[in-house]
């Protein structure tokens, strides 16, 4: 490394300070219109939600809802035997057996698929209901 005088290195220190400081000015910023801008996209879904729209096409883009569900995996011993009771009477529990939440929600959706298709109801022991989040979805004109 060269040789740098003390006075380099107090510029250096200054830069760095003042680089740090616009930075997290910049961050407090950034966090404040982060707040409004979820806090209006909440209220736009909730306006869509009530008014029982999905879509709406403005003169500035189209906002849409989506609506996500997620199961917990099972915590709980009584459910995880439930649970593993089930899938072994499918012959399926070996492909679940270490199962993560993602893998879990896409085979509890698709079991509930099937169920519709086939006009049945369906109740997976040890499953609780779903958490549902809805998430607005833009796009612009």
């Amino acid at each position: 490394m060269p040789a740098i005088t003390v006075d380099q290195l107090q510029e250096k220190c200054r830069i760095l300070f003042e680089r740090r400081k616009a930075y997290e000015e910049s961050k407090a910023i950034a966090a404040k219109l982060n707040a409004e801008y979820e806090e209006s996209e909440r209220e736009l879904v909730e306006i869509l939600i009530a008014m029982d729209m999905k879509t709406f096409k403005s003169k500035y883009g189209d906002v849409s809802v989506r609506t996500k569900e997620y199961y917990p995996v099972p915590k709980l011993a009584e459910q995880k035997t439930a649970i593993r009771e089930y899938m072994e009477k499918k012959g399926i529990f070996e492909n679940y057996w270490n199962i993560h939440s993602q893998s879990f929600n896409s085979w509890v959706k698709k079991e509930k698929e099937i169920a519709i298709e086939e006009g049945r109801f369906l109740n997976l022991p040890g499953v609780e209901s779903p958490t549902i989040s809805y998430d607005l979805m833009m796009k612009k004109i």
